[in-house]
């Protein structure tokens, strides 16, 4: 088991960052432990592990508890933060 992943199991996040998607590049601190979506719409996001470009409808203040690597710029969800 990777530092990471055991970091998941022991807690909480301990930082939170604005998204600024990027289709071309990851997130600055890699794998988020989840997103919160501020304003509802799609966001296109790449998994640590799996298929590139999955595409999740969510509603205002949805959180999506996934590990993902790069939100990507044809989202168009708004006043996303990714929490590590």
């Amino acid at each position: 088991m990777n530092d990471f992943t055991q970091q998941l199991k022991t807690g909480s996040a301990r930082k939170a960052v604005a998204i600024v998607p990027d289709t071309n590049n990851d997130l600055p601190n890699f794998a988020s432990r989840g997103i919160w979506v501020g304003g509802a719409g799609i966001v296109v996001l790449d998994p640590v592990d799996g298929a590139p470009n999955i595409s999740i409808t969510c509603p205002a203040g949805a959180f999506l508890p996934i590990q993902a690597r790069r939100v990507r710029a044809t989202s168009t969800a708004t006043l996303m933060i990714a929490f590590y």
